[in-house]
């Protein structure tokens, strides 16, 4: 069974959604992406490859509607973006002024006028506005991030950003007021580790950070910040790319250790950790990504071979897996759009 029909299977549907899907895949070498959408018939379609990107590419974002992609790069320009025509993605021009290191993550704005850049090299943080296909730098925050940032999340209501990295006090968050960022003062219990990953869950009152040892989890009220209780079982090891499902139920982070991926279910302000699935992924995950539907849930290690896992999500826990044959995968990223 192809994995476009195994997305199918699980949500239960004969033909294709109403809004078409699209899957990137990262890697840090040859063939450092690749492209998917679904198809009518129920298949994963392949689509050509991105022009003029080489190297390692570390992340990667749609904007909402699937009509941008932005990759987060190891090597100069440091992001590169592209603009999506039917099933072809066309490169845009650099904005004028790079990121000033290499590209650790993007993230575009729930509104997709803006794009959030985390990096090594002072300021460590890069914003754009969009205008048209122009990506226009934004001026630094008085207050910049304290060392090499390693990810960054836009909240859904657009105004907060979170960002960190591995200098104490290892993350800041940021309130946009127009096309100026503020930083904001950081909550009690803030990480003493370095942070891997953010992620905000989709009514913005939660807000995941992924850590050495597992998530802190904070709320949002306004602008402020609480920790909440840390869950009962956590993975131990680096963990990374925290993602949260289309309904804000449950909470996936990869980790180095195995079983290498664990799920929380959020009730209140508790959480509970699922059952592991029957087959884990092959090694270290790097990335975790739900689909559009909160069908499906996506993994991506750095192995050779079947990197990327692919997991049925259904009556609250992980089912049966299928595996993509690509290599070392650094990140797995959904885009929808109605057209």
């Amino acid at each position: 069974m192809s994995l476009r029909q195994i997305l199918y299977a699980a949500a239960g549907m004969q033909a294709a959604p109403t809004y078409a899907e699209f899957l990137i895949l990262t890697a840090p070498s040859t063939p450092n992406t690749a492209l998917y959408r679904g198809g009518g018939d129920g298949n994963l379609v392949a689509l050509p490859g991105l022009s003029g990107v080489t190297g390692n590419v570390l992340r990667a974002s749609f904007s909402p509607g699937g009509v941008y992609l932005a990759l987060a790069c190891q090597s100069s320009p440091y992001i590169r973006w592209f603009k999506r025509n039917g099933n072809s993605f066309t490169a845009l021009p650099a904005p004028a002024t790079l990121p000033a290191g290499l590209g650790r993550c993007c993230k575009w704005s729930p509104d997709g006028q803006y794009l959030a850049v985390a990096h090594d090299t002072s300021p460590f943080i890069t914003c754009y506005k969009r205008n048209g296909d122009t990506l226009v730098k934004l001026n630094n925050p008085a207050t910049l991030p304290a060392g090499n940032s390693l990810d960054c999340a836009w909240a859904p209501n657009g105004i907060h950003l979170a960002v960190g990295g591995s200098v104490s006090p290892y993350m800041s968050w940021y309130k946009r007021n127009g096309d100026s960022l503020t930083k904001l003062a950081n909550p009690a219990g803030v990480p003493t580790v370095s942070t891997t990953g953010y992620s905000w869950s989709p009514d913005g009152t939660c807000l995941a950070i992924s850590i050495s040892g597992g998530v802190a989890l904070y709320s949002c009220s306004g602008d402020t910040l609480t920790k909440l209780a840390n869950p009962a079982s956590m993975l131990t090891g680096v963990n990374r790319s925290p993602a949260w499902s289309p309904d804000g139920t449950y909470l996936a982070v990869g980790s180095t250790t195995s079983p290498y991926l664990a799920v929380y279910k959020k009730e209140g302000t508790a959480f509970s950790r699922l059952a592991d699935p029957a087959v884990l992924p092959p090694g270290t995950v790097y990335g975790v990504a739900w689909s559009p539907g909160g069908n499906q849930l996506i993994t991506t290690s750095f192995t050779a071979g079947n990197a990327v896992s692919v997991y049925e999500f259904e009556s609250g826990a992980l089912g049966s897996s299928t595996t993509l044959p690509f290599a070392y995968g650094n990140c797995a990223a959904f885009g929808a759009t109605s057209s």
